[in-house]
């Protein structure tokens, strides 16, 4: 017995194999640690690479849809001038009056939606709705909201105002309440995440919850900065990570300009 013991022990290790109990011996086809922190090393890396390019992606994405809404909204202002022979009135207002009295536009507050949707008046105008909605809005509001006494592009039934813009999506405008008033605004379907400080607009509607995530399109027909006898028009494309970065970078404004 103990010979035929003995003969198994010498034939286990002339096969290299081990003998029942004996200490494990790492498998030829197992990782070191060292392997395995290279590999997940590479697979953050690439992570993050792949994360980069979808960001990229994303922001062309966004871009090529704020310029496709930018053509859209030149274009029925221009058609509008057409029609009208001046450009649509923005919002001037006393307060933000500049040097010499100059009257300043407040850009993210525009009536602009109304004059390029038109309007349906009632009563020469005391009472005003934009085509398709619901809303009625007295001259009087337009007055407090608008510093406008009424919309330019506007007819009373049987009459119908001219709609430049008969293609516009429901993401391309936003009711939103300004100073006790419900009012409709036109948006960039690109908007800011609801947590961040909305450069669009100044206090105190910029601290609003209403105006959280809206990016408005900012209009100037009275005295524009860039495109004097014309008009100014822009958004703000959001930033990923840098919530004021847009307001020092020129770069990430789309306009027509």
């Amino acid at each position: 017995m103990e010979q035929m013991k003995l003969m198994h022990f010498q034939h286990a290790e002339a096969e290299g194999g081990r003998l029942p109990g004996g200490p494990l011996e790492p498998a030829s086809g197992a990782f070191t640690l060292i392997e395995l922190l290279t590999v997940i090393s590479i697979i953050g890396i690439l992570m993050g690479i792949g994360a980069g390019m979808a960001g990229a992606a994303k922001r062309k994405r966004d871009d090529a849809r704020l310029k496709g809404e930018l053509h859209q909204l030149v274009t029925a202002i221009d058609s509008y001038k057409g029609v009208y022979n001046i450009y649509p009135p923005d919002n001037t207002t006393n307060d933000l009056a500049g040097p010499g009295g100059v009257k300043n536009a407040y850009p993210s507050i525009n009536q602009l939606y109304y004059e390029l949707v038109g309007v349906e008046t009632i009563g020469r105008g005391a009472s005003n709705r934009p085509f398709g909605g619901t809303e009625w809005i007295a001259s009087s509001t337009l007055t407090r909201t608008f510093n406008t006494g009424g919309i330019l592009n506007s007819a009373e039934p049987p009459s119908r105002a001219r709609n430049f813009i008969p293609e516009i999506k429901s993401s391309q405008f936003k009711d939103v309440t300004y100073r006790g008033a419900l009012i409709r605004l036109l948006v960039a379907s690109v908007g800011w995440k609801s947590s961040e400080r909305n450069p669009g607009f100044a206090e105190p509607e910029r601290s609003d919850p209403k105006f959280s995530g809206l990016n408005p399109w900012r209009y100037v027909s009275t005295n524009p900065t860039n495109n004097q006898g014309s008009f100014d028009l822009w958004v703000q494309v959001p930033l990923k990570g840098d919530k004021y970065k847009l307001e020092r970078d020129p770069s990430r404004v789309v306009g027509n300009f």
